[in-house]
């Protein structure tokens, strides 16, 4: 498993989260590609580098995506990472259902988007869902081809959240 963190990074509390999950990631042995560790905030940058700043932050995002198999969607209010989940959706999730997407939610008791319930695998709380989540993928309690079996059908049919 390869996780692609699809979250924003930009205020001080996004970047603190983020930052957590990739800890998360690393003490726990999981490859990740995090958009924040691979190319440069672009409005820090001089006005005239930011043009090929920006193209080239896009290809590493593909690049990134394409190397992964399962991506992570911090539910933050954030065009990037729901054009990232959007284009994973389309490219990868739903043709094959081999890459899931999870979810990660601030709040549980708001339902989860319409769309994201046809692709998500799962509906994590906060990087303690995340983190029960990965470690039942890793002690092999979530069973089959992939042990990500349940990726195989929406996250509607689920009967629970994991919290």
């Amino acid at each position: 498993m390869k996780i692609y963190i699809a979250a924003p990074f930009f205020k001080p509390d996004e970047l603190k989260l983020v930052k957590e999950i990739e800890n998360l990631l690393t003490q726990m042995g999981v490859p990740f590609f995090s958009p924040r560790l691979n190319a440069p905030v672009i409005k820090e940058l001089p006005e005239d580098e930011r043009e090929q700043a920006a193209i080239n932050v896009f290809q590493s995002n593909i690049n990134g995506l394409w190397t992964c198999n399962t991506l992570l969607h911090v539910l933050l209010k954030d065009e990037g990472s729901a054009w990232e989940s959007g284009y994973w959706a389309a490219s990868k999730g739903i043709k094959n259902k081999t890459s899931p997407i999870i979810c990660m939610g601030i709040d549980l008791s708001k339902p989860l988007n319409v769309m994201y319930r046809q692709v998500a695998c799962a509906y994590v709380e906060q990087v303690e869902g995340f983190k029960t989540l990965l470690q039942r993928y890793k002690s092999k309690e979530i069973e089959g081809n992939s042990r990500l079996e349940f990726a195989m059908a929406p996250y509607s049919q689920f009967s629970n959240k994991i919290t």
